[in-house]
């Protein structure tokens, strides 16, 4: 019997796409006449004093996705004062991001179909917890969920295991009675099946994403496993199922309409 759902909340619950590529203009607009720099050169700094840091700290610390942070590198490697261009920096990319989020169509209904039939919905999501409480503000998804979990909280990021049991464990959940949703297939459905949870990929763009092929990183040093573009089979306009290295799982590419509650009453 279906007792929990934990979603993902970056590509997931919301657009995450459109906000990001809008934030980044955003610091390129106030931080490249302010530091001399075209917004390639700005790029190539920040992409290399991201790099450092997971270098440095490895890719199971929420520390690798706080901007402040990455800001701060990037004034440090330039030689320019950290203060106030850091945090200008910084407000420039959130404040613009989340001026411009939008729920998923459907998302919301979804929640109410699973909380009538007294299913527990959780978040649980890497990054830093006070960036992702001021989305879930902004969204206006709080009284929707039941219980919610960043990486930073408890200390493991997706697709460590830990953080899926951490989550379950503030559900009251068992895994084989738990279902995972989330827009990454390493996280959102490899990840939860290692602790024995059912994963759903959630798709908004397949065309775009079947076509990629992605790079996994385990945690712990394992070995990365390169997972190849799965082949969909099409059950209808909005629900699918993948073939992968993964396995077989369903796919959803919208949450509007009756076929994606009934993927839930498996």
């Amino acid at each position: 019997m279906l007792e929990t759902v934990l979603f993902d909340l970056d590509g997931t619950i919301y657009n995450y796409d459109i906000p990001d590529k809008i934030g980044i203009q955003a610091v390129y607009d106030y931080a490249c006449p302010v530091l001399g720099l075209t917004p390639e050169e700005l790029h190539a700094e920040i992409k290399a004093a991201n790099a450092a840091i997971i270098r440095e700290l490895g890719n199971s610390n929420a520390a690798i996705h706080n901007r402040l942070i990455r800001f701060q590198r990037v004034l440090e490697t330039m030689g320019k004062p950290i203060h106030p261009f850091a945090m200008n920096m910084y407000h420039a990319y959130w404040d613009t991001f989340v001026d411009n989020m939008a729920l998923e169509p459907g998302i919301l209904e979804l929640i109410d179909y699973l909380h009538s039939r007294d299913i527990h919905v959780g978040i649980c999501t890497n990054l830093t917890s006070e960036i992702q409480f001021i989305k879930m503000g902004k969204l206006g998804i709080w009284d929707y969920i039941d219980s919610f979990t960043a990486s930073e909280e408890c200390g493991w990021e997706k697709p460590d295991k830990r953080i899926f049991l951490y989550s379950l464990a503030k559900a009251g959940s068992r895994p084989e009675n738990s279902i995972f949703v989330g827009d990454n297939r390493s996280f959102d459905v490899f990840g939860p099946s290692k602790v024995g949870m059912k994963g759903i990929w959630y798709c908004s763009t397949p065309e775009a994403r079947k076509v990629t092929t992605i790079e996994i990183e385990q945690p712990n040093s394992n070995p990365s496993k390169s997972i190849t573009p799965g082949t969909e089979i099409r059950l209808n306009e909005g629900v699918g199922i993948i073939r992968d290295e993964f396995g077989e799982y369903p796919v959803i590419h919208t949450y509007e309409g009756e076929w994606c509650r009934a993927l839930f009453d498996l």
